[in-house]
């Protein structure tokens, strides 16, 4: 590993075309974050960390590389899905990722990479592997349970840990799911093979818009074989609902066990799943993900979404910058469904960018910040590995506790790279030491109490 490699920012990319620019790392950005004073970037700025020679990658679903924020910082960009165009299908999306990364560390090189499939972000992650200079990826695009289990195994998770492995630092937005996820065992108490999600209750109802796409995950990866159905059903009418669709791939033994449902709304409605039980020997245990909120029995815990699982991921959730303290109630929760805690560190989130129209919110913001100040600790450790940059940033958070499944050791900060932040620490420990230093007199008093008692005993008359 080089002492400076890439950042990957954020996720995916698609195509075979590809570009340079040449890298002229001077901060030309108008709109900066609201989030760099809140992780304390801007003094880790001034005591003149500010990514020089990190090269970041990020992996989106688009770039505007002609946008005046980023343009100068652009080294390299490429494009792996179908459409061979940069950018992509949302490119706005991919440039404010591109412009918070450059707030917190305004000398970083961007490398680009779009992509619009999971196969696509597997080739874009070869890629850069395969470059052998990235020194960091963060990603704020994310997958459904319907390209595997969210414990670490699906093949984009997997290729995460290889990237890691490679020595390159990832970084992935944990997902905006807590409100949009249900988890549970098959039960059907009344025996009409329709899943009781609580009580009698068969249907998780979901409002949606005119114009909204509803997408619906179902998977129930630790059972192949038994067969299940995802429905969709319109509004009530005569007290009954009527179907709109149903996903009913067949799951053989070798099959994977999950259903998947799209369908573009035509006006306001509330919309209603169920699972329908096809053939089975047993329950299994299911897992859901939504597009939008589910408006009842919703599971906060475990809503991280692929690649946020990887072992090899920093994860990232996501807390107003006017409010850091307070995570955001979307923001997808842990454990991942093989037990590990994640998400590992919290970042700023509903910020300003140049390309995004209002306030650019959800985990896809606060990734971001916490790959910009791993690049600030990249430069100021050229020789650290990645797994201890990742270390430095979850041992130094500004509320720093034991990590959790909401906030992982909470919000990321710079603070420890500036002289501030060494003050700080020194502050902390001359603290402590007149802390010891009470507590030994105490002890010191104690003892000399207990001298004084033993030397009276000693000198008392007998009663003998």
């Amino acid at each position: 590993m080089s002492p400076r490699r890439c950042i990957a920012v954020i996720f995916l990319v698609c195509g075979v075309i590809g570009g340079s620019a040449a890298v002229v790392p001077a901060y030309a950005q108008t709109t900066t974050s609201q989030g760099v004073a809140v992780i304390s970037a801007d003094a880790a700025q001034l005591a003149g960390y500010t990514g020089k020679r990190v090269q970041v990658a990020v992996i989106d679903m688009g770039f505007d590389i002609y946008n005046p924020e980023i343009a100068a910082n652009i080294a390299g960009y490429r494009s792996f899905d179908y459409h061979h165009d940069i950018r992509g299908t949302y490119s706005d999306h991919g440039t404010s990722v591109a412009e918070i990364i450059l707030d917190v560390a305004p000398n970083a090189e961007l490398y680009l990479y779009n992509v619009n499939s999971d196969i696509e972000l597997v080739n874009a992650i070869d890629h850069i592997i395969g470059r052998g200079d990235i020194d960091i990826v963060t990603t704020s695009i994310y997958w459904f349970n319907s390209v595997g289990p969210t414990d670490g195994t699906s093949i984009v998770s997997q290729k995460v840990d290889e990237a890691r492995d490679s020595g390159i630092l990832w970084v992935s937005s944990v997902g905006n799911h807590a409100n949009k996820h249900w988890q549970g065992t098959f039960s059907d108490p009344d025996g009409n093979r329709w899943h009781n999600f609580q009580g009698i209750g068969e249907v998780i109802d979901i409002d949606v818009k005119a114009g909204d796409r509803l997408r619906v995950a179902l998977s129930w990866w630790d059972s192949p074989g038994q067969d299940y159905e995802l429905c969709l059903y319109g509004n009530i009418i005569y007290n009954s609902l009527y179907k709109i669709d149903c996903s009913t791939r067949s799951q053989w033994y070798h099959s994977s066990p999950y259903e998947y449902l799209s369908y573009d709304v035509p006006y306001d409605r509330t919309l209603y799943i169920s699972i329908l039980e096809y053939s089975a020997s047993r329950a299994v245990d299911f897992q859901l993900f939504s597009s939008h909120d589910l408006n009842r029995y919703g599971v906060h815990d475990s809503s991280i979404l692929i690649p946020a699982d990887a072992r090899g991921s920093m994860s990232v959730a996501a807390a107003d910058w006017r409010n850091p303290d307070s995570l955001k109630d979307y923001s997808s929760r842990g454990p991942t469904t093989d037990g590990r805690t994640k998400p590992d560190i919290t970042g700023p989130t509903c910020v300003t960018t140049n390309s995004y129209a209002g306030y650019f919110c959800g985990t896809s913001a606060s990734a971001p910040h916490a790959a910009g100040v791993a690049a600030l600790a990249m430069e100021k450790y050229p020789y650290a590995e990645a797994h201890q940059i990742r270390e430095m940033l979850e041992s130094n958070t500004a509320n720093y506790h034991p990590k959790s499944n909401s906030d992982g050791t909470g919000m990321v900060s710079a603070v420890f790279l500036t002289t501030a932040g060494l003050e700080e620490k020194v502050a902390d420990l001359e603290e402590k030491v007149r802390d010891l230093e009470q507590k030994l007199e105490e002890l010191a008093a104690d003892l000399l109490d207990i001298l004084s008692r033993l030397a009276a005993l000693e000198s008392a008359p007998s009663t003998l």
